[in-house]
């Protein structure tokens, strides 16, 4: 207490008032701390429904192709099995 003006409930008064400000310089940190991870989190969401997407196309198109090779595989089996009962051994 260099100051002769700062008494004791001086002092006080102005260790209350920096503590406010400085609770104010921390609520603001963590309110634009709050919004970069809502901002991040909803990339994160968007990104995961693109990705989503596209597996859910690529396995599609992959069932199809499965399904044409079924197809031919049943055709086949089906040629054999009628030329089997056409000429039977």
């Amino acid at each position: 207490m260099t100051d002769p003006k700062m008494t004791p409930e001086n002092l006080g008064h102005d260790i209350a008032l920096r503590t406010q400000a400085r609770a104010r310089e921390i609520g603001e940190d963590v309110r634009v701390l709050g919004e970069r991870a809502e901002a991040t989190l909803l990339k994160l969401i968007e990104e995961a429904r693109v990705s989503g997407r596209h597996q859910v196309f690529h396995l599609g198109r992959e069932i199809v192709k499965l399904g044409r090779k079924l197809e031919k595989l049943g055709g086949s089996v089906q040629r054999k099995t009628a030329r089997r009962a056409s000429h039977p051994h």
